[in-house]
């Protein structure tokens, strides 16, 4: 490598036998920086070739980071079209249920009707005068007719009641 006065000057640089400097800086008595700059060109290409390879691995770095990110991104979208296919058949289900429900209310009211209907045809009178059969049924009496729940007391918890043995026996 030429020294850097050599260089300015456009003069060939060469070193001198058994010296570090060039011959010319050794003729002009000067000091020769050639050494020093051949051994910092050889750590800046040394250091070029490091950040080179550090350059490369963050390529390589970057294309996994992107390609994990692609797929991170693609399960995401896959993931809100599910969530919103869900929440559209919900509603689809929930209307159709509430359509249904709404379907069977009428279906129930039209029997209702027809069996009150199909009642009267046959004669069987809209209100039962019950004291026209010598009861006198209070409003609670009714209630508790309509109501088939068992009633408390002896006897409703399956178990038996006493036979009384009258005197008169056979």
């Amino acid at each position: 490598m030429p020294c850097s006065w050599c260089f300015k000057r456009t003069v060939p640089c060469r070193m001198a036998a058994s010296s570090s400097r060039c011959a010319e800086c050794v003729r002009r008595g000067r000091s020769c920086d050639g050494s020093s700059v051949a051994s910092a060109l050889t750590k800046l290409m040394s250091e070029q070739k490091r950040v080179e390879d550090q350059e490369a691995d963050a390529e390589e770095e970057l294309f996994v980071l992107q390609t994990q990110l692609q797929t991170v991104v693609g399960r995401l979208a896959r993931l809100r079209r599910q969530k919103r296919f869900l929440k559209e058949r919900g509603s689809e289900l929930l209307r159709r249920g509430l359509q249904s429900l709404d379907e069977l209310e009428g279906e129930l009211e039209s029997l209702e009707t027809n069996a009150t209907t199909d009642a009267h045809s046959l004669g069987v009178p809209a209100s039962v005068d019950w004291s026209s059969f010598g009861l006198d049924l209070s409003e609670a009496d009714l209630a508790a007719l309509a109501d088939p729940a068992p009633l408390d007391g002896p006897g409703s918890s399956g178990e038996t009641l006493p036979v009384s043995q009258g005197s008169g026996g056979s």
